[in-house]
């Protein structure tokens, strides 16, 4: 029987098999490395240094801010209603006006429903995690500041 020429008919032991070469195995060879324990610990750790540092404004400006701004505990002020808070309320951290709350919540509670409320104070935990494992930098120890107290950011 005639074959045509591009047509050829290989016995089964003649072929030869090679070990290896698969496609996952091609694919492994240029993406990266399986991850183990450090990879994953790595990961959670940068991520939530990157939630952190999005919230340390917000959470610093709404305790430490509300404290040394001259507007804690005021009612009936100007500060207080300098500052965006209603002035008919005393100012605190968790009081009437809630800073932090309000500072975490732009939206109001009618906006934002449980889930919403859950990522906020997920966010503001990070934070308080990235400030508890972190160095800040001192503006000062920088030499930011010239002899007239004029900083340059």
């Amino acid at each position: 029987m005639m074959m045509p020429a591009n047509y050829s008919a290989i016995a089964e032991n003649e072929m030869t098999y090679v070990v290896g070469g698969g496609l996952l195995e091609a694919i492994g060879s240029v993406t990266a490395p399986v991850w183990g324990a450090a990879n994953v610990k790595t990961f959670n750790t940068n991520l939530i240094t990157i939630i952190g540092n999005s919230y340390v404004s917000k959470v610093l400006g709404a305790t430490l801010g509300v404290m040394f701004s001259g507007a804690w505990g005021t009612k009936d002020d100007d500060v207080a209603e300098a500052w965006g808070y209603d002035k008919d309320k005393k100012i605190t951290i968790f009081g009437k006006n809630k800073a932090l709350w309000n500072a975490l919540d732009p939206n109001g509670d009618k906006e934002t429903n449980g889930f919403n409320k859950f990522m906020q104070g997920i966010g503001a935990l990070a934070a308080v995690y990235t400030l508890g494992t972190s160095t800040t930098k001192s503006n000062v120890a920088e030499g930011r500041y010239d002899v007239f107290g004029n900083g340059s950011f």
